[in-house]
Order: structure tokens, then C-alpha cells, then sequence
């Protein structure tokens, strides 16, 4: 019995001395290595490690094009051309604001390029036009002008080009799916002896409009430019004349301000 029971303790010997050869000895009195997190180095990766930002921008908008040129109206149809899209809106000055957050694809990036989405959850624009010559064609008598409004989102891939967490550009194109609203009021145009010619519209328009810009990031702060362009088409607009369909380019240059956190 005796030598049974010195066989299986020496075989169990054996067999735990062959295995603490295969793996690394631990001991309760060896030190454990904890990460000291007041590290330089760790500090210094923190410092490059790039996170996602929530922005909130705003900013002044150039209309161009179409947008910003200025009807003669006195092309086919008259006061409904502007809106077709046959001659310029006269659009003088245009206000946005958005706010969105943008995911950067923290597995692909490097300490100083990285890519990620930007999504803006709401994009929206308020513009005014005057026709500032309408009053020097003869037989004129008065027209009478409401803002038109662009809601939405938009939604593309980011480059982020930066020196540390804190500082860089961001470099987007973004797809812009886009509601017009027109008017609440009436826009209206007197030409003696015609009379009043009326255009106005309780429909919504849609269009798929693009963007790209350029956002410098000092943060919380960003600073920023971007170009936006694509029609919103506005389905059985009305006028005196009868029903048409408009088409309102919305060619812009933004100016933006706003904070990123």
C-alpha cells in the first residue's frame, strides 16, 4: 500500500515538474506590474488618440448661381421663372445651422490621419431673396417677398489630418437629402395692365444635394468652410397662370462657426 501511494506521488511530482516547465512560474511574492496611469507614454498616446466629436456649427451662406443671380422676369413664363429654375432666384443672404457628431474608425487610424462618418442630424438653411430690379422696369407696380427654408441631413465619409486630439482638419463630402419649403405667404408682382400675378405653394420639395468642405479644429472650437450644390424641386407650385413644377437651386458657400466636444 505503502508503495502504491509513493508511486502516485512521485508520478504527480513528475508530471508537475515537467509542466512548470511549459509555462512561466508565478509567485505570490513576485511583484505585479500595474499600469501606472500617470505614465508619460500612456499620456502622450492618450494625447493622440482621436475621439469622436459631437459639433453644433452655424454660419453665414453666399448664395451662388441660379441662387444668388437676379430674374429679369420677363422671359416665359414672367414671375413663375425664377422658381423654375429658368433664370435666377435672387436669393441675397442665407443663415444655417447644423448639428451632428462624427464617428471616426478608431481600429484604421494612425496618431495622425484617420477616417471616419460625419452625420449632421439637422441641416437647415434660411434664405431670403429681393428682386432688386424689378422696380426699374416700366409698369411696375409692387412685389412682395417671404424667406424659403432647407431642412434636412446629411450624411459622408471624413478624413481627419491632424497633429493631436486637440488640433487638425477634417476633410468631408457629404450627401445632402434636402425638404424646400416654400414661402407661408404669397410672393406677388403687379405689371400694369396684367395685374397681379401670384406664386405660392403648400407642397414640400425634395432633392438630393451635395457638400463638401473643410473644418479646422481647435478644440472645442471649429472653424470651417463648405459648398453646397443641387436643386430642391417643389411639385404643382401655383400661380395665376396655372400649376408648374419649381426647381430652386441651392448652390451656396457656407461660412461656419461652432464648437466640437
Amino acid at each position: 500500500m505503502k508503495l502504491k501511494i509513493g508511486i502516485i506521488f512521485f508520478f504527480f511530482l513528475f508530471v508537475s515538474i515537467s509542466l512548470s516547465g511549459q509555462v512561466d512560474s508565478i509567485s505570490v511574492f513576485d511583484p505585479v506590474e500595474v499600469e501606472n496611469p500617470e505614465d508619460p507614454r500612456k499620456i502622450e498616446q492618450d494625447k493622440k488618440k482621436i475621439k469622436n466629436t459631437f459639433y453644433i456649427k452655424g454660419g453665414y451662406a453666399l448664395p451662388m448661381g441660379k441662387l444668388a443671380e437676379q430674374p429679369t422676369l420677363i422671359t416665359t413664363p414672367g414671375i413663375q421663372s425664377p422658381f423654375t429654375g429658368l433664370e435666377g432666384l435672387g436669393v441675397t443672404q442665407a443663415w444655417s445651422v447644423d448639428i451632428g457628431c462624427v464617428f471616426y474608425a478608431k481600429k484604421i487610424n494612425s496618431d495622425n490621419f484617420g477616417f471616419g462618418i460625419d452625420v449632421s442630424f439637422i441641416d437647415i438653411t434660411y434664405l431670403t431673396f429681393k428682386w432688386n430690379n424689378v422696380e426699374s422696369y416700366p409698369n411696375v407696380g409692387y412685389v412682395s417677398y417671404g424667406p424659403l427654408f432647407f431642412a434636412g441631413m446629411k450624411i459622408g465619409p471624413v478624413l481627419n489630418i491632424r497633429a493631436n486630439r486637440r488640433f487638425g482638419l477634417d476633410f468631408y463630402y457629404n450627401i445632402a437629402p434636402t425638404l424646400g419649403f416654400f414661402p407661408s405667404s404669397p410672393v406677388e408682382l403687379d405689371i400694369s395692365p396684367i395685374g397681379i400675378d401670384t406664386v405660392y405653394s403648400d407642397n414640400l420639395g425634395f432633392g438630393l444635394r451635395h457638400a463638401f468642405g473643410v473644418n479646422l479644429k481647435i478644440r472645442p472650437l471649429l472653424i470651417g468652410v463648405e459648398y453646397n450644390m443641387g436643386n430642391v424641386e417643389i411639385k404643382d407650385m401655383q400661380s395665376d397662370a396655372g400649376f408648374f413644377n419649381g426647381n430652386i437651386s441651392g448652390d451656396m458657400l457656407r461660412l461656419v462657426f461652432g464648437f466640437g466636444f
